[in-house]
């Protein structure tokens, strides 16, 4: 499967908006890494 890239607008709770460069159909199982700046270690959802 190949990874793409985006940005993660309002992560919360209740869900976030992510726009990238890779169209994901829905109901598609996505995974999510986000590197947050100054931390070393990646989050991984």
């Amino acid at each position: 499967m190949p990874d793409g890239i985006g940005i993660v607008y309002n992560l919360g709770m209740g869900g976030c908006k992510v726009v990238g460069d890779r169209a994901v159909k829905r109901g598609a199982l996505l995974t999510v890494h986000l590197q947050i700046p100054e931390q070393t270690i990646t989050i991984t959802t």
